[in-house]
C-alpha cells in the first residue's frame, strides 16, 4: 500500500548536539513556489525603486536588502509554525523547549544557526532523512 513520506526527521546535531533531531513536513511544490514567486516581486520592486532612486541609489539598495531579508525571516517562521511536527531541543540552560504547535513564539529564542537547521529541515530529501 503507498504511503506519502511527507514527514521526515532529520537529525540536528550540529547546532543541538548528539541525538538532537526535528521532525517536519517537508515543503510542497506550491509552497516552494510561494517562496519563488514573491522572490521574483521583490526583485521587481527593488528594480523598480532603484532606477527610480536616481543619486540615492546605494541607500535605497540597502533598504531593499533588509526589506528582503525581514521578509524571508517572518515568511520562515511562519512556515515553522505549520511545518515543525516535533524536535527535542534544548534551551541554553539544557531546559526543553516548548514545541513549535504549542509556542510557536520559541521561534523567537532560536539562534540564526538553528533557524538555518531548520531551514535545511524543511527541504530535506528522502536521501538526507535516510542518512539520519
Amino acid at each position: 500500500m503507498p504511503r506519502r513520506r511527507s514527514v521526515v526527521v532529520v537529525k540536528t546535531e550540529a547546532v543541538q548536539g548528539e541525538d538532537s533531531f526535528v521532525r517536519v513536513r517537508k515543503l510542497t511544490v506550491g509552497e516552494a513556489r510561494e517562496v519563488m514567486r514573491d522572490r521574483q516581486r521583490r526583485i521587481k520592486r527593488g528594480r523598480k525603486e532603484l532606477a527610480e532612486a536616481g543619486q540615492d541609489r546605494d541607500m535605497v539598495k540597502d533598504q531593499i536588502e533588509a526589506d528582503t531579508a525581514v521578509e524571508n525571516m517572518t515568511w520562515a517562521v511562519e512556515r515553522f509554525k505549520d511545518h515543525i511536527k516535533e524536535w527535542n531541543w534544548v534551551d541554553d540552560d539544557g531546559a526543553p523547549l516548548p514545541q513549535v504547535k504549542d509556542a510557536p513564539d520559541v521561534i523567537d529564542t532560536l539562534t540564526m544557526d538553528e533557524v538555518s537547521a531548520l531551514s535545511e529541515a524543511l527541504g530535506a530529501t528522502d536521501d538526507d532523512a535516510a542518512k539520519n
